[in-house]
């Protein structure tokens, strides 16, 4: 990579552990700054990699820091002022799953950021998984045939008080199994089999 690439990690719960070891092996990136509502979770977190600012305000974050790209691991009724907020600084997003809490939110994020000219992501890694990729390479070279059926299933230990540990907005989220946790599964069929064509429940 010929360029430095300076990025920003908005929300310091759960997933932005994973987030920030993610980013720290990646060569010809920085994570310059981090945000959180909770200032003692963003020290914690800059603290433990390295991170030289700290925020809790995310409009002050993106007017201070000189960046690239900003890293969205906040709950998704957070994230279409985020992203726009973003997209007006002509910085590229990355957003955590679930991405929107309706269609129409996700396409005008889609327009925000095409309209800016920046690429908009979405951070779901399910489908990456090495036993996924695999399976998906058997798919395509044709060595198991042509699939007709699959049933994919994930088994979690996710009781409640764990989850309100270690994600407490899960407790109050009204579609936690389809929207938060089945996304996983839904977009790894995707990935697997391609788009569907029908959907029932």
């Amino acid at each position: 990579m010929n360029k430095h690439y300076r990025g920003a990690l908005v929300g310091c719960g759960y997933a932005s552990a994973f987030q920030l070891t993610a980013w720290s092996q990646i060569e010809g990136v920085e994570i310059v700054a981090v945000c959180s509502r909770t200032r003692e979770k963003a020290e914690r977190r800059a603290a433990e990699y390295g991170i030289p600012a700290v925020y809790q305000d995310y409009e002050t974050m993106l007017d201070a820091e000189t960046l690239d790209f900003v890293d969205i691991a906040t709950p998704p009724a957070t994230h279409l002022p985020m992203v726009r907020s973003a997209a007006e600084r002509k910085l590229h997003v990355l957003c955590q799953k679930p991405i929107a809490d309706t269609l129409a939110e996700l396409r005008e994020m889609i327009a925000i950021c095409d309209a800016a000219n920046v690429l908009f992501m979405v951070n779901e890694n399910g489908r990456f998984q090495p036993y996924y990729r695999k399976a998906r390479l058997l798919i395509k070279d044709g060595v198991i045939g042509k699939p007709y059926y699959a049933n994919l299933t994930a088994r979690k230990r996710l009781s409640l008080p764990e989850l309100r540990f270690k994600q407490p907005f899960f407790a109050q989220m009204p579609r936690l199994m389809i929207y938060e946790m089945g996304v996983h599964l839904l977009d790894t069929a995707r990935a697997l089999f391609g788009e569907a064509s029908t959907v029932y429940a």
